[in-house]
């Protein structure tokens, strides 16, 4: 059992290490695994009842989450119907919407650098595109059809 909750993390910090993108450096691959770390953490507290309630954290725990998160923790607030909370810094929010919108901008990038590959770009010169702004659908359109003819050329 040991050996597969080995094997588990590993594949689960590869696959985080993947989705980063290619300017990471090694504070965001730390960062990234820290958090994934803390919120796998939190989740085996639940299980073992050790995390949050959510009637707690209503009743009186608010300024001991707050004081967990203000200090660098990530709390998980355990939910009877499974629907758990995830509460955390504005600033530990702000890095991981800056990891995702970097993983969406460098897919993005690699279907760009594919198709450019593939010969499925069309290239345009600066006077061209200047051109456009004031052009009709259909005359960029026609455009952009006599720009793959001069590529396949």
């Amino acid at each position: 059992m040991q050996r597969i909750d080995s094997w588990m993390i590993k594949q689960e910090a590869i696959d985080c290490i993947l989705t980063l993108p290619d300017t990471a450096d090694w504070n965001d691959i730390l960062y990234s695994l820290f958090v994934i770390q803390k919120i796998e953490k939190g989740r085996q507290e639940a299980k073992e009842g050790k995390g949050i309630s959510t009637e707690e954290a209503r009743r009186n725990d608010f300024k001991r989450v707050s004081d967990l998160v203000t200090s660098g923790e990530v709390v998980l607030i355990a939910s009877p119907r499974n629907e758990n909370l995830v509460v955390m810094s504005e600033n530990e929010y702000n890095r991981l919407e800056k990891a995702h919108r970097n993983v969406a901008h460098v897919a993005k990038t690699d279907r760009s650098l594919r198709e450019l590959a593939e010969g499925k770009s069309v290239s345009f010169t600066v006077d061209e595109l200047e051109a456009m702004e004031n052009m009709s659908a259909e005359e960029t359109q026609a455009l952009i059809a006599q720009a793959r003819e001069r590529q396949r050329a």
